[in-house]
Protein backbone atom coordinates (compact mmCIF):
# COMPACT_ATOMS: atom_id res chain seq x y z
CA UNK A 1 0.00 0.00 0.00
CA UNK A 2 2.70 2.24 0.97
CA UNK A 3 4.38 1.52 -2.45
CA UNK A 4 1.32 2.34 -4.07
CA UNK A 5 1.16 5.66 -2.66
CA UNK A 6 4.84 6.79 -3.26
CA UNK A 7 4.04 5.82 -7.40
CA UNK A 8 1.30 8.17 -7.57
CA UNK A 9 2.83 10.71 -5.48
CA UNK A 10 6.19 10.47 -7.99
CA UNK A 11 4.06 10.29 -10.63
CA UNK A 12 2.12 13.60 -9.94
CA UNK A 13 5.53 14.85 -9.38
CA UNK A 14 6.34 14.35 -12.30
CA UNK A 15 3.52 15.70 -14.21
CA UNK A 16 4.32 18.91 -12.94
CA UNK A 17 7.68 19.12 -13.42
CA UNK A 18 7.11 18.30 -17.09
CA UNK A 19 4.29 20.74 -16.52
CA UNK A 20 6.48 23.41 -16.40
CA UNK A 21 9.06 22.56 -18.63
CA UNK A 22 6.89 22.59 -21.67
CA UNK A 23 5.64 25.71 -20.46
CA UNK A 24 8.75 27.41 -20.06
CA UNK A 25 9.62 25.65 -23.69
CA UNK A 26 6.37 27.20 -25.10
CA UNK A 27 7.83 30.44 -24.01
CA UNK A 28 10.99 30.14 -25.14
CA UNK A 29 9.64 29.14 -28.63
CA UNK A 30 7.09 32.38 -28.59
CA UNK A 31 9.61 34.57 -27.84
CA UNK A 32 11.99 33.03 -30.17
CA UNK A 33 9.18 33.94 -32.98
CA UNK A 34 8.68 37.57 -30.90
CA UNK A 35 5.37 36.80 -30.00
CA UNK A 36 4.65 38.09 -26.53
CA UNK A 37 4.16 35.58 -23.59
CA UNK A 38 3.44 37.79 -20.27
CA UNK A 39 -0.14 37.27 -20.36
CA UNK A 40 -0.48 33.26 -21.06
CA UNK A 41 -1.40 32.90 -17.23
CA UNK A 42 -4.57 35.39 -18.00
CA UNK A 43 -7.95 34.84 -18.84
CA UNK A 44 -8.59 35.88 -22.12
CA UNK A 45 -10.50 38.76 -22.61
CA UNK A 46 -13.53 38.74 -24.54
CA UNK A 47 -13.65 38.62 -28.46
CA UNK A 48 -11.87 35.23 -29.53
CA UNK A 49 -13.50 34.39 -32.76
CA UNK A 50 -12.78 38.29 -33.35
CA UNK A 51 -9.06 37.35 -32.39
CA UNK A 52 -8.23 34.54 -34.23
CA UNK A 53 -10.06 35.25 -36.87
CA UNK A 54 -8.36 38.40 -37.71
CA UNK A 55 -4.69 36.96 -36.56
CA UNK A 56 -2.05 38.01 -39.19
CA UNK A 57 -0.45 34.77 -39.99
CA UNK A 58 2.45 34.22 -42.63
CA UNK A 59 1.87 31.41 -45.18
CA UNK A 60 4.80 29.16 -45.41
CA UNK A 61 4.76 28.44 -48.46
CA UNK A 62 4.53 31.72 -50.67
CA UNK A 63 5.85 34.11 -47.56
CA UNK A 64 2.83 35.99 -47.98
CA UNK A 65 0.66 37.44 -44.84
CA UNK A 66 -3.21 36.57 -44.79
CA UNK A 67 -5.71 36.43 -41.89
CA UNK A 68 -8.72 33.82 -41.78
CA UNK A 69 -11.26 37.19 -41.68
CA UNK A 70 -9.79 38.04 -45.30
CA UNK A 71 -11.65 34.82 -46.50
CA UNK A 72 -15.54 36.16 -46.95
CA UNK A 73 -16.50 35.00 -49.90
CA UNK A 74 -15.75 31.38 -49.57
CA UNK A 75 -15.86 28.80 -46.80
CA UNK A 76 -12.92 28.22 -44.64
CA UNK A 77 -11.84 24.62 -43.26
CA UNK A 78 -9.31 25.41 -40.53
CA UNK A 79 -7.07 22.54 -39.38
CA UNK A 80 -5.03 22.47 -36.37
CA UNK A 81 -2.09 19.75 -36.86
CA UNK A 82 1.68 18.92 -36.21
CA UNK A 83 3.78 17.01 -38.08
CA UNK A 84 4.58 14.64 -35.78
CA UNK A 85 0.81 13.46 -35.86
CA UNK A 86 0.51 10.21 -38.47
CA UNK A 87 -3.62 11.08 -37.93
CA UNK A 88 -3.03 14.72 -39.11
CA UNK A 89 -1.55 13.59 -41.88
CA UNK A 90 -4.15 10.94 -42.93
CA UNK A 91 -6.74 13.77 -42.67
CA UNK A 92 -4.40 16.27 -44.86
CA UNK A 93 -4.71 13.75 -48.08
CA UNK A 94 -8.39 13.57 -47.51
CA UNK A 95 -8.11 17.57 -47.96
CA UNK A 96 -6.07 16.88 -50.55
CA UNK A 97 -8.75 15.12 -52.61
CA UNK A 98 -11.16 17.55 -51.56
CA UNK A 99 -9.30 20.43 -52.78
CA UNK A 100 -8.79 18.34 -56.50
CA UNK A 101 -12.68 17.75 -56.43
CA UNK A 102 -13.48 21.10 -55.41
CA UNK A 103 -10.93 23.36 -56.92
CA UNK A 104 -10.77 26.81 -55.42
CA UNK A 105 -14.66 26.92 -54.38
CA UNK A 106 -13.43 26.66 -50.32
CA UNK A 107 -10.09 27.43 -48.75
CA UNK A 108 -7.99 25.48 -46.30
CA UNK A 109 -5.27 26.78 -43.71
CA UNK A 110 -3.74 24.22 -41.80
CA UNK A 111 -2.35 25.53 -38.70
CA UNK A 112 0.59 24.45 -36.71
CA UNK A 113 0.00 24.14 -33.27
CA UNK A 114 2.77 22.17 -31.95
CA UNK A 115 5.23 24.93 -29.91
CA UNK A 116 8.05 22.83 -30.88
CA UNK A 117 7.96 23.28 -34.21
CA UNK A 118 8.84 25.92 -36.55
CA UNK A 119 8.46 27.54 -40.23
CA UNK A 120 11.33 24.89 -41.85
CA UNK A 121 9.56 21.81 -40.08
CA UNK A 122 6.45 22.53 -41.93
CA UNK A 123 8.02 23.78 -45.05
CA UNK A 124 9.92 20.42 -44.96
CA UNK A 125 6.83 18.54 -44.35
CA UNK A 126 4.38 20.65 -46.98
CA UNK A 127 7.20 19.61 -49.71
CA UNK A 128 7.57 15.94 -49.20
CA UNK A 129 3.88 15.47 -49.12
CA UNK A 130 2.82 17.78 -51.97
CA UNK A 131 0.45 19.93 -49.92
CA UNK A 132 -0.74 22.95 -51.42
CA UNK A 133 -2.83 25.35 -49.85
CA UNK A 134 -2.18 27.36 -47.02
CA UNK A 135 0.03 26.51 -44.16
CA UNK A 136 0.94 29.07 -41.05
CA UNK A 137 3.01 28.34 -37.30
CA UNK A 138 -0.05 29.88 -34.61
CA UNK A 139 0.82 32.58 -32.82
CA UNK A 140 0.68 32.47 -29.38
CA UNK A 141 -2.37 34.80 -29.45
CA UNK A 142 -4.07 32.65 -31.52
CA UNK A 143 -3.48 29.39 -30.22
CA UNK A 144 -4.49 30.80 -26.88
CA UNK A 145 -7.93 32.47 -28.61
CA UNK A 146 -8.81 28.90 -30.11
CA UNK A 147 -8.46 27.02 -26.80
CA UNK A 148 -10.40 29.92 -25.34
CA UNK A 149 -13.03 29.08 -27.48
CA UNK A 150 -12.90 25.75 -28.41
CA UNK A 151 -11.08 24.49 -25.52
CA UNK A 152 -7.87 22.45 -25.40
CA UNK A 153 -9.53 19.49 -28.10
CA UNK A 154 -8.61 22.36 -30.40
CA UNK A 155 -4.60 21.56 -30.27
CA UNK A 156 -4.84 18.10 -29.72
CA UNK A 157 -3.58 17.40 -33.05
CA UNK A 158 -4.60 13.33 -33.24
CA UNK A 159 -8.06 14.44 -32.58
CA UNK A 160 -7.61 16.09 -36.19
CA UNK A 161 -9.63 19.30 -34.93
CA UNK A 162 -10.76 21.12 -37.85
CA UNK A 163 -13.00 24.40 -37.83
CA UNK A 164 -15.25 25.48 -40.90
CA UNK A 165 -16.13 29.07 -41.17
CA UNK A 166 -19.06 30.15 -43.00
CA UNK A 167 -19.85 34.05 -43.73
CA UNK A 168 -17.93 34.46 -40.10
CA UNK A 169 -19.79 31.61 -38.71
CA UNK A 170 -17.48 29.36 -37.07
CA UNK A 171 -18.05 25.85 -35.52
CA UNK A 172 -15.95 22.96 -34.92
CA UNK A 173 -16.70 19.46 -36.97
CA UNK A 174 -16.69 16.29 -35.13
CA UNK A 175 -13.26 14.88 -33.63
CA UNK A 176 -11.09 12.57 -36.00
CA UNK A 177 -10.60 12.28 -39.17
CA UNK A 178 -13.23 13.05 -41.27
CA UNK A 179 -13.65 11.52 -45.07
CA UNK A 180 -13.22 13.80 -47.48
CA UNK A 181 -17.43 13.53 -48.51
CA UNK A 182 -17.77 14.38 -45.59
CA UNK A 183 -15.84 18.26 -45.36
CA UNK A 184 -17.88 18.40 -48.85
CA UNK A 185 -21.28 18.28 -47.63
CA UNK A 186 -19.91 20.63 -44.54
CA UNK A 187 -18.63 22.69 -47.26
CA UNK A 188 -21.92 22.60 -49.27
CA UNK A 189 -24.16 23.30 -46.13
CA UNK A 190 -22.12 26.71 -46.21
CA UNK A 191 -23.34 27.55 -50.07
CA UNK A 192 -26.70 26.69 -49.68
Amino acid sequence: MIKLNWFFVATIVLLVVFGIFALNNYREKSMIRGENTDDLGNDFVAGQKEEWMNTELKDIRTGEFFKISDFQDRPVLLESFAVWCPKCLIQQQEIKELSQKLGDSFIAVSLDTDPNEDEDKVREYIESKGFNWYYAVSPSVMTKALIEEYSTEIVNAPSTPIIIICREEARKLRSGIKSYSELEAEINKCTN
